[in-house]
Parts: C-alpha cells; sequence; structure tokens
C-alpha cells in the first residue's frame, strides 16, 4: 500500500511538472514572439534580458507545477486549495525578483511583493478552482 501511494505521488508530483514546464514554455514561446518582433526593448525597460525570461517562465513553471502536484491531495479540502496555490506561487515569484534585481540584497518592499504576491495569487487561483467545482455549487 505504501508502495503505490509513493508512485501515486511521484507521478502526481512527475505530471505537475510536465504542466509547469508546458506553461512555462507557452509563455517563454510568447517572450520569444515578442523579442522576435520587438527586440530587446520590451525587456530592458523591466531590467530584464530575453534569456532569463525564458528561464524564469521555464524554471518557475516547473518547480511550481512539481509543487503543485506534490501538495494536490490536499485539493481535496477547500483550505487545502489556497495552500497550494500560495505554495506554488512563492517560487514563481521569487524567481521574478531574482530576474529583475539579483540573488542578493532582499529589502523589505521585496519581502513584501512575494510575500503578498504569493497571497494574492494563492487566494485568486483559489476562488477559481472552487467555483469551478460543481458550478460554483457549495459541497456537502
Amino acid at each position: 500500500m505504501l508502495q503505490k501511494m509513493k508512485r501515486s505521488h511521484g507521478r502526481n508530483v512527475g505530471s505537475g511538472a510536465l504542466v509547469g514546464l508546458i506553461g512555462g514554455g507557452l509563455f517563454a514561446a510568447w517572450a520569444t514572439f515578442v523579442f522576435v518582433i520587438h527586440g530587446a526593448a520590451p525587456f530592458q525597460s523591466r531590467h530584464l534580458a530575453y534569456g532569463t525570461t525564458v528561464v524564469v517562465y521555464l524554471m518557475g513553471g516547473t518547480i511550481s507545477g512539481a509543487i503543485v502536484g506534490a501538495l494536490k491531495p490536499l485539493a481535496r479540502y477547500d483550505i487545502g486549495v489556497p495552500v497550494i496555490g500560495i505554495a506554488a506561487a512563492l517560487p514563481a515569484l521569487v524567481l521574478l525578483r531574482i530576474a529583475t534585481k539579483g540573488i542578493g540584497g532582499w529589502s523589505a518592499f521585496d519581502e513584501a511583493f512575494v510575500g503578498f504576491g504569493a497571497l494574492l495569487f494563492g487566494l485568486c487561483g483559489a476562488l477559481v478552482y472552487l467555483g469551478g467545482r460543481d458550478g460554483g455549487k457549495p459541497q456537502r
């Protein structure tokens, strides 16, 4: 039984990472389209490099997807859904901050941006997910 649970958990993590990689790949494709059409200017105006943007999208998507897969059993409970969303948003926002300002020298604003951003994305994602369950009807 434990072996079966481990395999199921591993599949959840793997499939979550794959879905995240695909999502990150779609964002990376959009960034590539923007780069081809407009050059580096849109990225430089946001203090980013094109390559960094692509890496952030791919890594953030994969890591966040793996977290969603790992925490998937929590989605059975309404309170677990925002927990999953917050946990999944954290690495993406940390990578965004690192991409724009580097790895060191975190300010209180940076920490608040990551923390409140994860809270906001997690709660909004939970509202969308829970609203889609059974047409938005409360579960009994």
